[in-house]
C-alpha cells in the first residue's frame, strides 16, 4: 500500500497536526505501509530544505513548494502541478485540512486521475470554526469545497464529537472516528528536575501548552490565573505557558499575565515531557478543539488534565475521570484551579485513570490498526 498525505504546511510552529502528520507516517511505515508527505515549505527558513525534489524530514519521505503567498491559504503553484502529474502513482491520497490550496489541489487531482481520497478536516467543520473568517470560507464552499467533501471516499474525524458537529453541515456521512496517538516515550519517560531550573521554575506550577492563538482561551486562562496568584495560599504558584504564535497576539498576551506566568515559547520534546511530567496539572481551555494532543500526552504521564466542553474529547475525559470539565470563564477556570489543588487525593486518581485511559485507546498500535482498516475500506470499495 502506497499513501500520499498532503498537508499545507508542517513547521513545528503550526502545532500539532505538524507533528500528528510525522507521527502518522512513522507508525504506518513501521507497518510497511509506504507514505510520502507533499506540502509547502511555509514557516521554514529559505534554503533550509531543498524545493521540488524528495527527500527525508525526520525520517519520512517528504517533497516540498514552495508557498507563493497568502499565509491562511498558502497557494503553491508548483505544488499543484506535481499533484496532477504524480497522484496516480499512489494507491490513495489523505489529505490533512479542507480551507488550503493543497487540499483543493489534491483532490482536483484526484478525482479527475479516479485516485481514491480521504479528508481529514482538522476540526475546521466545527461550527465554531466555520465561523472564523465566515464570508470567506462560504467562498470557498461555494467555489469548491463542497465537490472536495461530497467526493472524499471518507471523512477521517478524530473524536466522535467532531464527526456529530461536521456532518450537521454536510452532506458526506462516510465518516470514519480514527484519534490521534502518543507512542511508548510518554508512558516510560523519567522526569527531572533540572530542566525546571532552565526555565527558572522553583516552584509548583500549572502547565499550559499549545499555540499561542485566540482560540485557545488563553485571556480567560491568565485572567483567572492572577486571581489565584493574589490568593495567600497560592501565592507562590506559576502559570508555565509552552508555544508561540503572530507576534502581536503574543504581546498582547503578556502585557496581561502577572508576575507569576512565565512564558518559555517552543521548546525541545524532551523539555516537553520533563514540564508536563513535573506539573500539578495541564490546562487547555480552549474555545475550539477537534482533539487536544496535548491532553492525551500528559495523560500517559498520569498527569490531570483540566479542559472545557468545547475541545472534543471532553467526554472521553469525563467518563473515565480522567480530569476536570469547566466552563469557558474565567470565574469557573479559578473555582476548577482551588478545587484541583487543594485534592492532592484525586489528582493521583485522576491522573491514573488518564494514563488508562490512553493506553487502552491512544496507543501507536490501536490507532495504527484503525488507519489501517479505514485504509482498506476504501480501497475495497
Amino acid at each position: 500500500m502506497n499513501i500520499l498525505h498532503v498537508i499545507p504546511a508542517i513547521a513545528p510552529e503550526y502545532g500539532g497536526p505538524s507533528k500528528v502528520i510525522l507521527q502518522i507516517c512513522q507508525n504506518l511505515n513501521e507497518n510497511r505501509i509506504e507514505t510520502k508527505i507533499a506540502s509547502t515549505n511555509a514557516g521554514f527558513p529559505k534554503n533550509k530544505y531543498p524545493l521540488n525534489k524528495d527527500f527525508k524530514y525526520e525520517e519520512i519521505d517528504t517533497i516540498f513548494f514552495k508557498k507563493q503567498f497568502s499565509e491562511a491559504f498558502k497557494y503553491s503553484k508548483p505544488l499543484e502541478n506535481w499533484l496532477n502529474e504524480n497522484v496516480s502513482e499512489y494507491d490513495l491520497v489523505h489529505i490533512h485540512a479542507v480551507f488550503s490550496h493543497s487540499s483543493i489541489a489534491a483532490s482536483k487531482a484526484c478525482i479527475r486521475l479516479k485516485v481514491p481520497y480521504i479528508l481529514r478536516p482538522l476540526g475546521s467543520l466545527d461550527p465554531w470554526s466555520l465561523k472564523q473568517k465566515k464570508i470567506l470560507k462560504e467562498f470557498l464552499f461555494k467555489l469548491y469545497v463542497t465537490k472536495m467533501i461530497n467526493n472524499a471516499s471518507m471523512i477521517h474525524y478524530t473524536t466522535e464529537k467532531e464527526r456529530e458537529l461536521a456532518e450537521n453541515s454536510i452532506n458526506n456521512k462516510n465518516g470514519f472516528v480514527i484519534p490521534l496517538s502518543v507512542d511508548e516515550s510518554f508512558f516510560n519517560f523519567k522526569n527531572g528536575s533540572d530542566i525546571l531550573r532552565k526555565y527558572g521554575i522553583d516552584d509548583d506550577y500549572i502547565f499550559f501548552l499549545s499555540r499561542i492563538h485566540h482560540k485557545k482561551g488563553l485571556e480567560l486562562l491568565i485572567e483567572a490565573f492572577n486571581k489565584l496568584a493574589d490568593n495567600e495560599r497560592f501565592k507562590n504558584l506559576k502559570l508555565i505557558i509552552a508555544g508561540d504564535g503572530e507576534k502581536d497576539y503574543v504581546e498582547k498576551i503578556k502585557k496581561i499575565a502577572g508576575r507569576n506566568v512565565v512564558f518559555t515559547g517552543w521548546m525541545k520534546d524532551i523539555d516537553k515531557k520533563n514540564l508536563i511530567s513535573n506539573t500539578k496539572l495541564l490546562v487547555l481551555p480552549s474555545y475550539q478543539e477537534n482533539f487536544g494532543l496535548c491532553l492525551i500526552e500528559a495523560m500517559a504521564m498520569e498527569v490531570p488534565v483540566l479542559t472545557t466542553q468545547n475541545v472534543n474529547l471532553w467526554k472521553e475525559i469525563s467518563s473515565a475521570s480522567a480530569g476536570w470539565i469547566c466552563d469557558l470563564t474565567s470565574d469557573s477556570i479559578y473555582n476548577s484551579f482551588v478545587s484541583i489543588l487543594e485534592n492532592e487525593r484525586e489528582r493521583k486518581e485522576f491522573g491514573i485513570n488518564g494514563r488508562n485511559l490512553v493506553k487502552k485507546n491512544y496507543t501507536n498500535k490501536v490507532v495504527t490498526e484503525k488507519l489501517i482498516d479505514m485504509y482498506n475500506q476504501v480501497l475495497t470499495q
